[in-house]
């Protein structure tokens, strides 16, 4: 037990066991230490070298500390898997002064209705054996708890010949999911005849295009769950070399009850999404920690807060005017569907050299640059991924350039050229296929995005400034 008390002891900053340890040893002689002793001592060291340290060493060593904890709690989270699908729904024929767009919409919502009814729910719940400690409680717990990690998203504007929307469900099981995710469906498809059925009507085709099957677990994130302990353990040194954090933190707490409050009093249902209700009081968490920092900040280190203030307005006006510098660029794509696992064989002629070089003179790309330096910026530009390891495999083609238009009319050339390959060598049992999604027209750029840039500069500012004042001190004193 002695020797315990020395290694507690011997975490005391070296002034005090320089001044103190002689006596402490005597001290030790005399008595005869408990566990309570040892904690003692051990909470009274750590206590004087978070009191002692500097904020250049108080700061690191507990974002590191914060960065330890998250990365031991995120390997201890159980993994969570997401197997999802992709349904096409063909359009069926509208009611009189029914748009088209209307009996789309009409119809996708009332599949997904019946899909994620109680009933559907909970025989999946019951066949698959899911959800077993929501079960222990009530079987409503259960089918509330599925029904939210079921999530069911458009991937088209409704208007086409055919609409479709990708279904998606997460469960700690892989095997599971994809289970569950085939019954899903299969009652989408049963759901759809039935309700043909019922209102005598012809029925829309629902065909699944591709099911998925999870390779690895969607979350935890371990890399932004250490990243968020990295930034909680800087800001809790932060707070505790302010010296007044319990005034802080206060300010952060009372901020995070009253995005709460706010937000459920704004909404129409009370009963609002876990997850949203989550967001908003971390928002509202960051909010009240900031202006509690600012408030001790203008009370004890004004000129601190000022030069940190004045940094992160400079750094965000010159990164967003940096971000003005840069070149605007647009993403145009097409989705397509092939009948068979292989490649269809006209991506291959799609990107080919010929194929490029007369697609960059026809619509005038990359001017000014020589050819061959041209087909190899356009290779970087362009994009074509599969997702869906089933029997219907789709495919994205993705085109990046500065002009809206060019970007569109580039993806439509692609399209063309791997649909014109496939025609002609039908003949030789080349699979079909054809066109899902129609090359999109970009509205926005997808680069430079200048809010990312105006809240890196904004948080480097606020770095930065303290920075500067600290060595513009330090050298004034030398």
């Amino acid at each position: 037990m002695r020797r315990l008390m020395r290694l507690a002891a011997g975490l005391y900053p070296a002034a005090w066991r320089t001044r103190y340890g002689e006596e402490f040893e005597a001290l030790l002689e005399d008595i005869g230490p408990r566990w309570r002793d040892v904690w003692n001592v051990l909470g009274g060291a750590l206590k004087m070298q978070m009191v002692t340290w500097s904020f250049w060493k108080l700061v690191p060593a507990l974002g590191v500390a914060g960065a330890l904890a998250a990365g031991v709690a995120a390997f201890t989270m159980r993994p969570e898997y997401e197997s999802s699908g992709v349904m096409r729904v063909t359009r069926l024929a509208e009611r009189p002064g029914e748009s088209a767009d209307f009996a789309m919409a009409r119809l996708v919502d009332g599949l997904r209705t019946k899909a994620l009814s109680r009933t559907s729910v909970s025989k999946i719940v019951a066949e698959d054996d899911l959800y077993q400690v929501q079960r222990g409680t009530t079987m409503e717990d259960a089918v509330a708890q599925m029904q939210r990690d079921i999530t069911i998203r458009p991937m088209q504007a409704f208007g086409g010949r055919a609409a479709t929307f990708r279904l998606a469900f997460r469960y700690p099981d892989r095997d599971k999911a994809l289970g569950a995710t085939h019954k899903l469906m299969a009652q989408i498809v049963d759901a759809n005849l039935v309700a043909a059925i019922e209102s005598r009507t012809t029925p829309a085709t629902v065909e699944v295009i591709e099911i998925a099957s999870p390779a690895s677990p969607i979350s935890p994130n371990r890399p932004v769950i250490i990243g968020v302990g990295l930034a909680a353990g800087l800001l809790l040194g932060c707070l505790f070399a302010v010296r007044h954090w319990w005034q802080v933190v206060a300010s952060a707490v009372i901020g995070a009850f009253l995005a709460v409050g706010l937000s459920m009093a704004s909404l129409s249902r009370p009963a609002g999404s876990r997850s949203v209700l989550i967001a908003i009081a971390v928002l509202g968490f960051v909010v009240g920690l900031l202006l509690g920092c600012i408030a001790v900040g203008l009370k004890r280190r004004p000129v601190l807060v000022a030069w940190a203030a004045g940094g992160a307005l400079l750094a965000m006006a010159v990164s967003v005017a940096l971000s003005f510098a840069l070149p605007v660029e647009y993403q145009s794509s097409a989705v397509l569907r092939a009948s068979g696992h292989e490649v269809p064989p006209g991506v291959y002629q799609a990107v080919s050299r010929d194929t490029l070089a007369s697609i960059i003179q026809r619509h005038g790309l990359y001017r000014g640059e020589p050819i061959d330096r041209a087909i190899e910026r356009m290779q970087r530009d362009i994009a074509i991924q599969q997702y869906g390891f089933s029997a219907f495999p789709a495919y994205i083609v993705r085109f990046t350039y500065g002009d809206r238009n060019r970007a569109q009319r580039v993806v439509t050339d692609l399209v063309m050229v791997i649909m014109q390959e496939n025609r002609k060598r039908q003949g030789a049992g080349a699979d079909l296929v054809e066109v899902l999604d129609p090359p999109s027209l970009p509205g926005m750029p997808i680069s430079p995005n200048r809010r990312s840039f105006a809240v890196l500069g904004l948080v480097a500012g606020l770095l930065l400034g303290p920075l500067v004042l600290h060595f513009r001190r330090r050298t004034a004193t030398a």
